[in-house]
């Protein structure tokens, strides 16, 4: 059979960024705005062990939106004491905060039309099967760099990330 997918997806992502306090202190602050969805159904065939079972998918739905807001600082520490020169303090965070939902609805007309969307929930109507979620999380950096004469960098850094959850649909 045929595969048919249309996805659409609008981002946008504003910042300000800038220096400060001599040019000692830059910056970067903005937010994330993500809309991600499918525009059509997305219908397909599958046949296994040529055709003795056929797994037939009527539609798919699939929709997520992500947004986030950050900021992130580099404080040159010479602008404290010049015996610091080539020392820069860096720390950031972010939040971000995530929805997410997902249908399917899958049949086999080899099996008498057995829906085959989410184990022990037969029978479901129009063999649709959805579900939904949302995570939010942090995000922070905390990191000190020398930059030493020449090309040389030294550095330590810790930091967090935030992961997203979701969930894989079964059949």
């Amino acid at each position: 059979g045929g595969w048919h997918t249309q996805v659409g997806t609008y981002t946008e992502e504003p910042q300000l960024q800038g220096e400060a306090l001599g040019g000692n202190l830059r910056f970067t602050a903005g937010g994330y705005y993500e809309d991600g969805h499918n525009i059509a159904p997305q219908p397909y065939e599958v046949d296994v062990n040529q055709g003795r079972f056929i797994i037939q998918q009527a539609n798919q739905t699939n929709s997520e939106r992500t947004r986030g807001i950050y900021g992130q600082t580099t404080y040159n520490l010479q602008g404290l004491w010049s015996r610091l020169s080539g020392l820069s303090l860096t720390t950031g965070y972010r939040y971000t905060s995530d929805n997410y939902s997902y249908g399917i609805g899958s049949y086999s007309p080899t099996k008498g039309n057995a829906c085959l969307t989410s184990a022990g929930t037969y029978p479901q109507v129009n063999c649709f099967s959805a579900e939904s979620g949302s995570n939010s999380g942090n995000s922070w950096t905390l990191g000190l760099d020398y930059h030493l004469p020449g090309n040389s960098l030294v550095y330590i850094r810790s930091g967090r990330g935030y992961v997203p959850g979701g969930f894989n649909p079964s059949f």
